[in-house]
């Protein structure tokens, strides 16, 4: 409650004072700090919390993910993920590989990002699909843009999302003839 009202000063005296065995009390902690951007501030509390022998859930790892990913902490995030299963016994699922190609995009590793989704042992919703767009929209990449559309309009073809975000694309690199035919077919 204190870390989402943004008192960071109240949130770890809380956190302090409360039993440190349980993972969610942990979380919380780590998504206060990630969710205002003291990203080293959260993972130094993860490894603290290695420390304390508390053992990360799924929803730590998004935390840390996401906030990786809010500050273009490539390497730190790729840890992370790579470490989920192997070291912690917590297997990516959609949400994880969603911000790791959120994470990828931001850093202008497009390319990278796609294997990525190519390469999941798990079937890739709407978010992982999603996530180049506004990368693309960053780095100007309309032909990953546009894949990344088809196959979101494939997953989902009532959704009218992909067919705004492609348009954004098409609006930073100048491509109005590419708008128009988008919002005709749309």
């Amino acid at each position: 409650m204190f870390s989402k009202r943004g008192d960071l000063e109240k949130a770890p005296e809380v956190f302090y004072s409360a039993e440190k065995g349980d993972v969610s009390v942990w979380r919380a902690m780590i998504a206060g700090l990630a969710m205002h951007v003291r990203v080293r501030a959260a993972i130094d509390l993860f490894f603290k919390m290695q420390e304390a022998k508390v053992k990360p859930n799924s929803a730590t790892f998004t935390n840390l993910l996401c906030a990786c990913s809010q500050t273009g902490l490539v390497q730190e995030g790729q840890l992370f993920f790579n470490q989920m299963e192997p070291i912690y016994g917590v297997p990516p699922e959609s949400q994880h590989y969603a911000c790791l190609v959120n994470l990828l995009g931001r850093a202008g590793l497009l390319t990278e990002a796609v294997e990525v989704i190519e390469k999941m042992p798990i079937v890739p919703g709407d978010s992982v699909r999603g996530a180049p767009l506004g990368a693309c929209k960053i780095h100007g990449n309309v032909e990953i843009a546009e894949q990344a559309y088809s196959r979101l309009l494939e997953l989902d073809p009532e959704n009218h999302a992909p067919y705004v975000l492609l348009s954004n694309v098409y609006a930073k690199m100048g491509k109005w003839d590419s708008i128009s035919k988008l919002r005709k077919h749309m």
